[in-house]
């Protein structure tokens, strides 16, 4: 079944500065200490990585792969990485995260992923990093490996004073999916100055089906701010298998972050309970808003739907809007 689409904003760097301070295998200062003999933290379900440990000689040249211009190069350093079942890997494959390619992207998350049983600890030690750009890293790789251990630390990052490092958490939390992140999330939707951590905020409450945010995902919608223009290359999200999944789009540059039409489709992961809410944004007066529903109502699978789309059909004035209406009803 096909899921909805999410439209939050990423920071995306470029590839040189998404890599400072990871060519360095050596540089272990902020690095909590790990040894075999620890077990995996309560919550998750990782192990200590496969295979021989390769020494800490072997990561500088693959992290200096990173940055070759030649695609493949840098997906077989990623996978280079994540095979040495060295701790020391893991902060140049947070870089790799926002590589412009999503070839890389994958690799770098597998590999990091590989390593979790690292990566955890060390990604907890730096979402509190002086650096913002290392707990922006952090607070995605989190993500990545899923580390239910971090929604005590995420939680409280989504109060960090840099944008990108919120937005970058609010997702995480949305892909860890731990609820007692829901009431943070819900006041981050209300209340954040960023429009990019409000709508990312949005999609994680879709992605957690936080029904005790229905209403405030309802408000989202309806409320009449515009679209807001990115400063940033952004990200466009999809679900698939339930899972946040997001592909960078480099035309993605000049668009708007829409805080409102990020709440429509997240309230449809909330199933046929959010039907009077869309109903009420297919019914308001600004034809913005009423798109923003009837795109959300296209991917909610319910023979409801059809049913309040033919009520719509007459009452709707806006001729691309009637279009819009009709074609739904006849796929």
């Amino acid at each position: 079944m096909r899921r909805l689409p999410f439209f939050p904003s990423i920071l995306l760097l470029p590839v040189s500065i998404a890599m400072m301070g990871c060519n360095s295998g050596n540089n272990t200062s902020s690095e909590p200490k790990l040894n075999s003999a620890q077990s995996s933290p309560v919550g998750n379900n990782w192990k200590l990585p496969a295979g021989p440990i390769s020494p800490d000689a072997a990561i500088p040249p693959l992290a200096e792969k990173l940055k070759d211009r030649d695609i493949n190069k840098r997906v077989n350093a990623c996978t280079g990485l994540g095979s040495t079942a060295n701790r020391l890997a893991v902060r140049p494959l947070l870089g790799a995260l926002i590589d412009p390619e999503p070839m890389v992207r994958e690799a770098a998350e597998k590999a990091l992923i590989a390593l979790s049983w690292y990566a955890g600890p060390l990604q907890r030690e730096w979402i509190k990093d002086k650096d913002s750009k290392l707990r922006e890293q952090a607070a995605a790789g989190l993500g990545v490996i899923q580390d239910h251990e971090a929604v005590d630390a995420l939680i409280l990052a989504l109060k960090d004073p840099e944008e990108h490092v919120r937005s970058r958490t609010a997702l995480s939390l949305g892909k860890i999916g731990d609820n007692r992140a829901v009431p943070n999330l819900v006041e981050a939707l209300k209340s954040d100055i960023s429009a990019d951590v409000q709508a990312n905020a949005a999609s994680a409450l879709g992605s957690l089906k936080a029904m005790t945010a229905a209403d405030e995902l309802k408000q989202a919608m309806l409320d009449r701010k515009p679209p807001y223009p990115r400063s940033e290359i952004g990200a466009t999200f999809i679900t698939k298998d339930d899972h946040l999944m997001f592909i960078f789009d480099r035309n993605f540059a000049n668009s708007k972050v829409d805080v409102g039409g990020t709440a429509a489709l997240a309230l449809t992961e909330l199933g046929e309970s959010s039907l009077p809410a869309l109903k009420l944004g297919l019914e308001h007066s600004d034809p913005r808003i009423r798109h923003n529903a009837l795109i959300a109502l296209g991917y909610l699978k319910s023979p409801k739907v059809a049913e309040l789309l033919k009520q719509r059909v007459q009452q709707e004035k806006d001729s691309d809007l009637l279009k819009e209406i009709n074609n739904s009803i006849n796929k």
